[in-house]
């Protein structure tokens, strides 16, 4: 059998990094990693915001599932904020078998109130966590002022949501209060 590796990912890591502590990676390239990340491995979050949308594919194997977690002792927060007008700031898991762990999931967009009814408002650019994947696990997270804390959608099969914070998900609208904690 071979061991299980760890990769390192920063804020300030890059695609053409290794995934060494010496040479992270950055946030989208780790989670684009499934043909390096390996059942049972981890990988680290190290300190510090990481901005914008991001989508995981990685893959474990039910009984080695890949481990994504914050550094211990460390305040890792990922921003939904989107970087651009291309990004839409979800957060979205997919793959199978992959723990998330031990970080903070926000939105800084200053905008939690608009005039424009219904569920979703064009001037509303706050992101949120979707698990797709199956028996994917969200572990002692902190997920607050997103447009809504968790989407876990039927298409994963399995899933967990366990030790989490949520709080201060949503907007608000002519119509009513949007946003959930968990959909």
């Amino acid at each position: 059998s071979v061991p299980a590796a760890d990769f390192h990912v920063a804020p300030d890591g890059s695609p053409q990094g290794t995934g060494a502590a010496e040479r992270p990676w950055d946030l989208a390239t780790a989670l684009a990693a499934e043909d390096k990340v390996q059942p049972g491995d981890t990988v680290w979050l190290h300190a510090g915001t990481y901005r914008g949308g991001f989508v995981s594919r990685l893959a474990g194997k039910p009984d080695q599932p890949v481990v994504v977690r914050g550094e211990t002792g460390a305040r890792v927060i990922i921003d939904t904020q989107p970087r651009d007008e291309k990004d839409n700031g979800l957060l979205l898991f997919f793959g199978a078998d992959v723990v998330y762990r031990d970080f903070e999931v926000t939105c800084s967009h200053p905008l939690r109130e608009t005039k424009l009814p219904g569920s979703w408002p064009a001037d509303i650019r706050r992101g949120n966590i979707d698990i797709r994947g199956d028996r994917i696990a969200a572990v002692n997270l902190i997920v607050h002022d997103c447009g809504s804390g968790f989407g876990f959608w039927s298409e994963g099969e399995g899933g967990e949501i366990s030790g989490c914070l949520i709080y201060n998900n949503g907007w608000r609208g002519p119509d009513r209060g949007h946003g959930h904690g968990i959909y």
